[in-house]
């Protein structure tokens, strides 16, 4: 090798003085003598400490050096998004331009760039994660080249990066909660395994001193210690800035001095998505907002509807084979990406247009949501085998230091594997939990609202602790819109409310009700009499009042409301076919107060008390005179 390294050299040294002794091309015109620069400024080095005393005490002048009280997943959250959202906003803008400019390779880099979170610590595929990224920001480029849906562009734009920010600080909060435990547990045990291999070095210097080597035996020991302190040392380097980037996205010094609330538990739990791969696709579908914008941009009563059949295994197909499945939903997904950096032609139809807007977009989501689902499913259990893999591990180091002792070989070769298998173990359930973040960001729900980032991190964190804890319950539904009625169904409901089918109606008090919907009304699905069944309940999926009857099949309402029963009632009807395809329709039932009280009757005792009602309607229908009288029934 040195010999080689000379002879390159020593050629190297032949072709740069050949070269000065080639005569230089000697120009008819003397260059253009260059413009004099400018003075360079001159900076003292107490300009430069001023300079510096200046930056640190307007950045960091309120706050703390260190906080006692431990912070919470929420908190961390909360300061995240109150001290980052304004610079994460500019910097997203800027890369969905970029985005809608650049070719579709280059769209990794710049979604790495505009935010989203692509560490990946377990075995789980990083296509993935990279994939459900580059689907959310295609969402947006589609909406912005889409002249229809770019006036809500400003509003998708806040949501996604809140949904960067929190999902950052989610993963860094578990990231740095496994620093604070095991870092110390891991830097231990390299430096007392590497004053073992010190000691190694130093015996072999002495025996090179003699004229020998240690035997295969020791060299085989040696390298087994180093490859131990090899492996604990990379995962070290994984979490030991952990802490400081964590610091800085709160908006607090890099070396701030704080712990996480919970660093003593290494057993965390494994949150559960209580809700199955149909549930999610509904819930996505009639929930991104992306899709929001279409419902209302379109007229229910003039558009064409046009059901899809979209794939829907329920996770059988990750269950039974989930490379397989990664990789075909991966696939799928890259191809709904590319159709949307491809323009969509102008059409003489603009129905036909606006429903291949539409189509893509669910096309787009659609395939998010079970990126997102393959990926939980698959960091799920990811973490589930790490963790059987480190309780094995350290049962073995027990066993081997109970009956070696633990300055045997074999034990501390055994506690180092124990150690890093905790490690990766913790690891891949902060990626687990980065799974999760992803799935809950594509139902297409807030955490928290833009208009609460004006608020103390306090409250804001509070507000996050309610919604995600609704969450973990399996209750994924806003609190600003409509609720959903409790139905199994694989696809979005369909809106067919209409005035002229269905309109407003209105009842007195005391009248006999009776309203019947049509089969017309269910002819945009393609359905007749006999094909579908019906429920109905009130907009909030709460019951019908007592006084109103249903009847699925007649759908058929009907019913008498008694004095005080005065209201308007907004009813739902829902209908949904063999398919499983679910539409329904929404009308307003008003009850007016046709009766009113004119006469008070009371016996000797309560049970003999009546009110005498007269049916009346307008302002008219007060009876001052009557309504003080007190008559008294005989006695019996």
């Amino acid at each position: 090798m040195k010999k080689l390294l000379c002879l390159v050299a020593g050629i190297l040294t032949v072709i740069s003085c050949a070269a000065s002794d080639k005569e230089m091309p000697i120009s008819d015109t003397a260059p253009a003598p260059a413009a004099p620069l400018p003075d360079p400024a001159y900076y003292s080095d107490w300009d430069s400490a001023i300079r510096y005393d200046s930056d640190m005490q307007n950045m960091y002048a309120n706050t703390p050096t260190k906080i006692e009280k431990p912070i919470d997943m929420y908190m961390t959250m909360a300061l995240a998004l109150k001290y980052n959202y304004s610079g994460r906003m500019a910097r997203y803008q800027e890369n969905l331009v970029k985005a809608g400019k650049s070719t579709y390779s280059a769209l990794p880099e710049i979604v790495s760039k505009a935010g989203y979170v692509n560490t990946n610590y377990s075995d789980t595929s990083p296509d993935l994660k990279v994939t459900w990224n580059i689907l959310d920001l295609s969402t947006l480029n589609f909406m912005n080249r889409d002249p229809a849906l770019r006036q809500s562009i400003a509003t998708e734009e806040s949501r996604k990066v809140i949904q960067n920010i929190l999902q950052e600080a989610r993963v860094l909060y578990w990231e740095t909660l496994t620093a604070q435990r095991l870092l110390p547990v891991v830097n231990d045990t390299i430096e007392h395994i590497t004053l073992d291999v010190d000691e190694m070095n130093v015996a072999a210097k002495e025996l090179a001193k003699q004229g020998t080597n240690p035997d295969t035996e020791e060299l085989v020991k040696k390298r087994k210690y180093m490859e131990a302190v090899q492996k604990l040392s990379n995962l070290k380097r994984e979490m030991e800035t952990a802490h400081e980037r964590l610091a800085s996205l709160m908006g607090l010094h890099p070396h701030t001095q704080f712990t996480l609330a919970g660093k003593e538990y290494g057993n965390f739990a494994l949150p559960e998505i209580k809700s199955n791969l149909s549930r999610l696709e509904w819930l996505a579908l009639t929930n991104r907002p992306e899709l929001k914008v279409h419902d209302l941009l379109t007229s229910s009563d003039n558009l064409e509807l046009i059901i899809s059949t979209f794939r829907d295994d329920n996770g059988n197909g990750y269950k039974n084979n989930p490379s397989a499945y990664n990789q075909q939903w991966c696939s799928a997904a890259k191809e709904a990406s590319m159709l949307v950096y491809e323009n969509v032609r102008p059409s003489n139809d603009e129905q036909v247009l606006n429903d291949l807007r539409r189509q893509r977009m669910t096309s787009l989501i659609l395939n998010q949501v079970y990126i997102a689902w393959a990926r939980y499913m698959s960091s799920m259990e990811d973490y589930q085998i790490a963790m059987e893999i480190a309780g094995t591990s350290e049962n073995i180091a027990e066993d081997i230091t109970m009956s070696k002792g633990s300055h045997a070989a074999k034990s501390q070769l055994e506690a180092a594997r124990a150690i890093a298998d905790e490690v990766k173990a913790s690891l891949a359930y902060v990626d687990f939990q980065d799974s999760l973040g992803a799935l809950y960001a594509t139902i297409g729900l807030d955490a928290v609202p833009y208009y609460m980032l004006n608020e103390s991190p306090s409250k804001i964190a509070v507000s996050l602790y309610e919604t995600l804890e609704k969450w973990r319950q399996g209750e994924f539904v806003p609190e600003n819109r409509p609720y959903l009625m409790n139905i199994p169904s694989h696809r979005p409901p369909v809106n067919l409310s209409s005035q002229a089918l269905l309109p407003d109606v209105t009842y007195g008090t005391g009248e006999h009700i009776k309203i019947t919907i049509p089969v017309s009304a269910f002819t945009k699905m393609g359905w007749k009499e006999g094909d579908f069944k019906s429920k109905a309940g009130l907009l909030d999926d709460t019951s019908l009042p007592k006084w109103l009857k249903y009847n699925g099949q007649t759908r058929e309402f009907t019913g008498l409301a008694m004095p005080g029963n005065g209201g308007v009632y907004p009813i739902k009807v829902y209908a949904m076919d063999a398919k499983n395809n679910i539409a329904y329709m929404t009308f307003k039932l008003t009850i007016v107060e046709s009766y009113v009280p004119s006469m008070n009757v009371r016996g000797l005792n309560r049970a003999r008390q009546a009110t005498v009602m007269k049916q009346c309607e307008g302002a008219q229908c007060t009876d001052d005179t009557l309504d003080d009288v007190k008559v008294f029934a005989p006695t019996r």
